[in-house]
C-alpha cells in the first residue's frame, strides 16, 4: 500500500495563499494611497512644497547644471539622490502625478515590509495608508520620503540580494537622517557579536569583515558629508529638556516589553538617544517609533496594546493633518 503525504502540499498551499495574502494588501494600499495622496498633495503647497514645487519647475525647464545650482541655492542641501529623482522625474512627469507614484510604491513596500516583520497583513495596510508618520512623507517630507523608499526596498530584500547595499547607500545621499536609522539597526544587529566576544571569545571572520566594511562605509560618508552634517547640526542644536527624550524613551520602554533582546533594543535605541541630544526628538522621533514597531510586531502579529495604542494616537494625528492640508495647504492650522 503507497502512502500519499498531504502535509507538504497543504503547507506548501497555505503559505501560497498567505503570500498571496500580503501581495493584496500591498496593492491595495498603493492604489488607495496613489489616489489620495495624487488629490491631497496637490493642495499641500506650503512649507517645504513651496521649494520643491519651485525646483521641479525649474528643473523641467533648465538644463543639468543649471537645474543643479538653482537647487543648491533654494533647497540648501548637499544630497544629490533626491536632486537626481527630482530632475529626471520632471522632464517626464507633472510633480503631483509623480509623487503619487512614488507614495503607491512606497505603501507597498512598506505592508510587505511590516508584514515581514511579523505583523498581520490587515494591520500592515492601515498603518502604511492611515499611519501619521507616513503622511507627512507622502505630502510633506519629500526628501525623506525617497530616502524611506529606498531604505524600505533595502530592508525588504535584505540578505536576498547584494544589491541592497547600493539600496541603503542611495537613501542616505537622498537624506542623510537615514545615516542614523542605519547606524542604529547595524548597532543592534551586531550588538550580540560583540556579547559573543565578551563572553566567548568567538567571532565569525565574516561577521568581522561585515563590521569593517560597515565602519569604513560610515566613516566615508562623513567625511563626504562633513561640511553638510556639521551645517545641520548647528542648525538644530540647543538645550534639550526631558521633553525631548520623552516620547523616545516610550518608544524605548515599549521595544524592551515586547522583546527579549534587552541588548539589542539598548544597542539600537543608544543611537537615537545620542541624536536627540544633538538634533532634538522631532528628526529622530519617527526612527524610534519604526524600531518600536519592528520589536512589538512580532508580538500577536501586531494585535497587542502598545501597537494599537500607538496607531489609535496617530491616526488622530493623520485625520488632524488632512484637515489642516484640505483647509490650509499646509500642515498645520491658518
Amino acid at each position: 500500500m503507497k502512502l500519499v503525504r498531504t502535509e507538504p502540499l497543504f503547507h506548501k498551499k497555505l503559505v501560497f495563499m498567505t503570500i498571496n495574502g500580503e501581495r493584496a494588501a500591498a496593492l491595495s494600499s498603493a492604489v488607495l494611497v496613489f489616489f489620495y495622496t495624487y488629490f491631497l498633495g496637490a493642495l499641500y503647497v506650503g512649507g517645504d512644497q513651496e521649494h520643491y514645487r519651485s525646483v521641479y519647475e525649474v528643473s523641467g525647464s533648465s538644463s543639468f547644471l543649471d537645474s543643479y545650482l538653482y537647487y543648491r541655492g533654494r533647497i540648501q542641501s548637499d544630497e544629490v539622490g533626491h536632486f537626481l529623482i527630482t530632475w529626471f522625474a520632471s522632464q517626464i512627469f507633472e510633480k503631483d502625478l509623480f509623487n503619487a507614484f512614488a507614495n503607491s510604491i512606497f505603501a507597498f513596500f512598506s505592508v510587505r515590509l511590516l508584514s515581514k516583520w511579523g505583523a498581520h497583513t490587515l494591520l500592515a495596510l492601515v498603518i502604511s495608508v492611515f499611519g501619521y508618520y507616513h503622511l507627512a512623507m507622502y505630502v510633506s517630507a519629500e526628501r525623506l520620503k525617497y530616502a524611506s523608499i529606498f531604505f524600505v526596498i533595502g530592508a525588504f530584500y535584505f540578505q536576498r540580494n547584494r544589491l541592497t547595499y547600493l539600496a541603503f547607500l542611495i537613501s542616505i545621499i537622498t537624506h542623510l537622517q537615514y545615516l542614523v536609522m542605519i547606524a542604529a539597526v547595524f548597532s543592534g544587529r551586531f550588538s550580540a557579536i560583540f556579547l559573543d566576544a565578551y563572553r566567548f571569545l568567538r567571532v565569525r571572520k565574516s561577521d568581522i569583515t561585515i563590521i569593517m566594511l560597515l565602519l569604513l562605509f560610515l566613516i566615508l560618508i562623513s567625511i563626504v558629508f562633513y561640511d553638510h552634517i556639521v551645517y545641520k547640526i548647528k542648525a538644530y542644536h540647543q538645550v534639550f529638556g526631558f521633553t525631548e527624550y520623552f516620547r523616545i524613551l516610550l518608544f524605548f520602554f515599549g521595544a524592551l516589553f515586547y522583546s527579549k533582546e534587552w541588548v539589542k533594543v539598548l544597542a539600537t535605541f543608544s543611537v537615537l538617544f545620542l541624536m536627540v541630544g544633538l538634533v532634538g526628538g522631532d528628526r529622530v522621533n519617527l526612527f524610534g517609533y519604526f524600531i518600536f514597531l519592528f520589536f512589538a510586531l512580532q508580538v500577536r502579529k501586531g494585535f497587542n496594546f502598545g501597537v494599537i495604542a500607538t496607531f489609535i494616537y496617530y491616526f488622530v494625528g493623520w485625520i488632524e493633518y488632512v484637515s489642516w492640508v484640505v483647509d490650509c495647504g499646509i500642515n498645520r492650522p491658518c
